[in-house]
């Protein structure tokens, strides 16, 4: 990832595992950053996925995809919480 000609490939995606994605949010929204509203409900806020995560997208200048994820936890069989 870079945002250099010949120095990676633009539009690559880095995926961030962390402790609380919700955290995260609300420290890029303090910091001014702005979701994007036309790519879908995970670039706009944290989702929780199919797949057991709850997760982010931040969209950079450079076209690479920076990507969030908390995993999601599970309080029985069916119920999936938040950590």
């Amino acid at each position: 990832m870079s945002s250099h000609a010949g120095d990676g490939a633009f539009g690559s995606a880095v995926y961030f595992r962390v402790n609380d994605v919700d955290a995260v949010f609300s420290d890029l929204r303090t910091r001014g950053w702005t979701p994007v509203h036309d790519r879908g409900p995970v670039y706009e806020a944290p989702t929780d996925q199919t797949w057991d995560m709850r997760e982010l997208y931040v969209s950079d200048p450079d076209g690479n995809c920076l990507r969030f994820g908390s995993p999601l936890v599970r309080s029985d069989a069916n119920e999936k919480v938040r950590p």
